[in-house]
């Protein structure tokens, strides 16, 4: 059985350390119970955020 919670703190936790930032920089915002996640990265700008994750390659 699931335990509420965990798999979004893993993500978020897997995504900063993918964003080299700390995890409590990074928060799924919609999507708390649901596989389609919406996050926010707090302290960079969407093109640093893509840079970071390497979406612009």
């Amino acid at each position: 059985m699931p335990v509420a919670g965990r798999a979004n703190a893993a993500v978020e936790q897997l995504l900063a350390r993918m964003a080299k930032l700390t995890a409590s920089a990074v928060t799924v915002v919609q999507g708390a119970s649901n596989r389609s996640k919406l996050v926010e990265f707090a302290g960079l700008t969407g093109g640093e955020l893509r840079h970071r994750l390497r979406l612009n390659e």
